[in-house]
């Protein structure tokens, strides 16, 4: 495990990865699915399920190939050519949900709304194969100890390209004051959003793979099966690690319901997700100087307790602010902001935080405690405990229509309790290392004396 754990840094690698993360960072918050596509799929559909609907797709298509996969990604020869043939699969998903929205105004929005999802759809099926290629080239490339500082860059330069373009473009195509009107100011920034997209799963096949430990043979649909309930069943910390993923992910799936509720039930204009975009992004950056430190120098349980921790802050103010906010404000450096206006602000900062720390303690963790050999495996199965949590966004959908947002928002907070409870009894795979590291430390300077 510990020779897994401490592979050679392969810099080429970890540089293209770096440039393919910040650019796809740029091109995703285009089409942000924490506030552009919600109120994309609100503006399409007026009803508010459609936006639990798109993020249940968005949680429930990688899964299945992902499982499927697993069998012939354990002993395939090249997961770079993988993840070429998955990219292309990608583009042509992000392609076809901008295509559709240009086109809405003349096909109607009813159709739109379904070939949108359709392709939409297609784009998450190939990410679920493509995301075990990407985590195994990583895997090989990347010691334990550089991960968190590897998704930190990552995140940073990516949000430094949206602070300077992405945030900038959204706020403008979708303000009173843009030359196009909705639907193309939507389609406009998919369109944007596909192109570096693109870029960036071509930067990412330039990367040379490392020699690894594949499986020697390709198992059978039973033998692949059982080793899936046996992994589950044998493995601790793999358990566990599923259980807080599951409960966090049920929690984190309020985050399209912020913008809904802001709009709907506050009257906020459109643009206004332009600001709360700018209010995650700093909150993000903070979320991976954090993430980073923690990942690299105490381990990746704790920063599954920190993004735990983050989502309960972001539900209990969500819920409770959501509530008994009152209409009125106060002076803010000689600006008026409302009462609402900061509960909504507190909403986005926690959603920051839980963006920046849970992706990274998952894939981490998950790196840390799978054989190498059986890393696909690992994450294939790990997406179908993912099936069930896409009923929830539906579940939240449907409470904000019958009963009303704060009730989602108090119910994530439950869930994300939970995912608190089984972090805390996760173990710390590189509880050795780190101490071997500590011990080394202190004995130093007395080896310079």
């Amino acid at each position: 495990m510990e020779r897994d754990l401490l592979v050679p840094l392969h810099r080429r690698n970890y540089l293209l990865a770096i440039a393919n993360g910040a650019i796809f960072t740029a091109a995703n918050r285009l089409a942000d699915p924490a506030t552009v596509i919600p109120l994309l799929l609100l503006r399409l559909s007026g009803l508010s399920w459609t936006v639990g609907l798109g993020h249940a797709i968005n949680m429930l298509a990688p899964a299945l190939p992902g499982m499927l996969a697993a069998r012939w990604m354990d002993a395939a020869p090249s997961k770079r050519i993988v993840f070429i043939w998955c990219a292309v699969g990608r583009f042509i998903g992000v392609m076809g949900t901008a295509i559709a929205v240009l086109l809405a105004g003349s096909i109607g929005y009813q159709w739109a709304l379904v070939i949108l999802l359709s392709f939409f759809t297609f784009r998450l099926l190939a990410q679920g194969v493509s995301s075990q290629a990407f985590t195994y080239i990583i895997a090989n490339s990347v010691p334990t100890t550089k991960r968190g500082s590897f998704w930190k860059w990552r995140q940073l330069l990516g949000l430094a390209l949206v602070l300077v373009f992405s945030r900038p473009l959204v706020r403008y195509l979708l303000s009173d004051d843009s030359p196009h009107q909705f639907p193309t100011n939507y389609g406009l920034l998919l369109l944007l959003a596909a192109l570096l997209m693109g870029v960036s799963w071509l930067v990412f096949s330039m990367v040379q793979e490392p020699e690894g430990k594949r499986a020697g043979h390709q198992l059978n649909w039973r033998q692949h099966l059982a080793r899936g309930l046996r992994l589950v069943r044998r493995d601790d910390n793999y358990r566990r690690l599923l259980r807080a993923r599951v409960m966090l992910s049920a929690a984190g799936a309020m985050t399209p319901f912020f913008i809904v509720f802001a709009v709907e039930q506050w009257d906020f204009p459109d643009q206004i997700a332009a600001t709360f975009l700018g209010v995650q992004i700093v909150s993000q950056i903070v979320g991976c100087w954090i993430g980073g430190y923690v990942s690299d120098r105490l381990g990746n349980r704790k920063l599954m307790i920190v993004a735990s921790i983050a989502t309960i802050a972001t539900a209990a103010v969500a819920g409770f602010g959501g509530l008994f906010a009152p209409l009125g404000g106060i002076s803010v450096f000689g600006r008026h902001v409302s009462f609402r206006m900061m509960v909504m602000v507190l909403c986005f900062v926690g959603n920051g935080l839980y963006m920046a720390e849970l992706a990274p303690a998952y894939q981490n963790y998950m790196m840390d405690i799978a054989p190498r050999r059986k890393l696909p495996s690992y994450m294939g199965f790990a997406s179908v405990f993912m099936l069930p949590v896409g009923v929830v966004p539906l579940v939240y959908g449907w409470l904000a229509d019958a009963v009303s947002y704060q009730s989602l928002f108090l119910l994530s907070g439950l869930l994300a309790a939970v995912g608190l409870f089984t972090a805390l009894r996760m173990a710390e795979p590189r509880q050795e290392i780190m101490d071997e590291a500590s011990w080394e430390a202190e004995m130093l300077p007395d080896e310079k004396n």
